[in-house]
């Protein structure tokens, strides 16, 4: 179908995780032109000299690595006559590499309020709303009871979504193995907060300089705005921003943008389904006093960044507890 793999017109859909990338490359896989593979985080970093990062240039794309990396998208688009859709959230570090890989690669990157992707994140450092069953509004996680047994089933199961979906070849096994077993172990046997998604340079150092909250945010900030300063030099033709937040509340603008960026039918089948799926937003009103504590301890690490993406930060009065 492309025996040219490298002009393969794939769709990169970027983001920070929790940023709704989930919902975006869902409704577009809805449409006939379009397949959703998912995640591909070890097919991305096959050949990277480093698991600590996930940082990577266009120099890095030897004809070994691009090679590697368009035959296993090329194999989806042969097998199902559609045009890949990637949502990896790890490619928000390396937007020059995808290039040098597919220069034919379209760009969506949605973004979410950082107050939200954080406070959503702080689930995710622990295990996720399989193993959570609480998130107070200062942000902290309170595990179930069955946390160990729970986390070992949602992880099993992560991992067989990656067999099935073929993101996890056999020869990448040893890879996975190195780069999760030892992280695994401590976090199911002592429930640490090991790592949780993208990973920056100097990422192990930070959280254990600065822990969770605060390598959370440096996640966020340093993940979103480095795919936007990449991005938009690229230019309109093969990047868009989209935010999160108006997917949720203007879906039929939002997917007009998409539609028209994309080059697909604006009343298509995805259309309807992020008619279908939406919900209101709900992450935490941010005018409540109950979450002060959380916006508080939070705010120098992201309020800068926040402003800058033209998202207002409100700052509520505080519960005094005064009649």
């Amino acid at each position: 179908m492309f025996p040219d793999t490298s002009n393969l017109p794939i769709v990169i859909v970027l983001g920070a995780g929790r940023s709704g990338t989930n919902l975006l490359a869902d409704v577009l896989g809805a449409e006939p032109a379009f397949h959703n593979t998912v995640e591909n985080r070890y097919i991305w970093n096959y050949g990277q000299k480093t698991l600590a990062h996930d940082v990577r240039t266009a120099e890095d794309a030897s004809p070994k690595v691009a090679g590697f990396i368009r035959d296993f998208f090329a194999r989806h688009a042969s097998k199902t006559g559609a045009l890949p859709i990637d949502k990896t959230p790890s490619n928000v570090f390396r937007i020059p590499f995808v290039q040098a890989v597919f220069p034919q690669a379209r760009f969506v990157h949605v973004i979410r309020d950082g107050r939200a992707n954080i406070y959503s994140r702080m689930r995710e450092w622990h295990g996720g709303n399989a193993v959570v069953s609480e998130q107070l509004d200062d942000g902290r996680a309170v595990l179930r009871d069955d946390y160990k047994s729970a986390f070992f089933a949602r992880r099993l199961e992560r991992l067989r979504e990656m067999a099935s979906s073929e993101s996890l070849p056999s020869s990448r096994l040893p890879t996975f193995l190195r780069d999760n077993l030892g992280p695994f172990l401590r976090q199911m046997l002592f429930q640490e907060t090991v790592r949780y998604g993208e990973r920056f340079p100097g990422m192990a150092e930070h959280l254990r300089a600065h822990g969770t909250l605060a390598t959370g945010a440096a996640q966020w900030r340093e993940g979103v705005m480095q795919a936007a300063f990449a991005g938009r030099r690229l230019g309109s033709k093969n990047y868009l921003e989209i935010r999160y937040e108006d997917l949720l509340s203007r879906p039929d603008r939002s997917w007009n943008r998409l539609a028209k960026f994309l080059g697909i039918p604006p009343d298509g089948p995805g259309r309807e389904m992020l008619r279908t799926i939406i919900r209101r937003n709900q992450s935490p009103d941010w005018n409540d006093p109950a979450y002060t504590d959380f916006l508080d301890e939070v705010e120098p690490f992201i309020r800068p960044t926040c402003e800058f993406l033209g998202y207002n930060w409100v700052i509520p009065e505080r519960i005094t507890g005064a009649t």
